[in-house]
C-alpha cells in the first residue's frame, strides 16, 4: 500500500494523500462493512463484479467521514 501511494503522490497533481498505513486501516474498514452492505443489496460479497464492487466503494466513502475533504476556506 506505502509503494502505490508514494507512486500516486509522485504521479499526480494531489497534494494531500494520506499515508499508507491510514489508507490501509481505511480499507480495512470498507473490508468489515462489505458483506452487511452487499447483503442489503441482495449481493454476494464475495462474487462482485467491477460495476457493484466500485458502486460500494463510492457508496462507503460518501457515508464515512472524509478527514481530507475540503470544508469551507476556514478548513472547518
Amino acid at each position: 500500500m506505502k509503494v502505490v501511494r508514494n507512486w500516486i503522490r509522485t504521479a499526480s497533481n494531489r497534494q494531500m494523500i494520506p499515508d499508507g498505513g491510514i489508507i490501509w486501516q481505511r480499507y480495512q474498514d470498507f473490508m468489515v462493512d462489505l458483506p452487511q452492505m452487499a447483503q442489503i443489496r441482495q449481493l454476494d460479497a464475495n462474487n462482485l463484479i467491477f460495476n457493484d464492487y466500485t458502486w460500494m466503494i463510492v457508496e462507503w466513502l460518501q457515508t464515512k467521514k472524509n478527514p481530507l475533504s475540503k470544508q469551507g476556506k476556514g478548513g472547518d
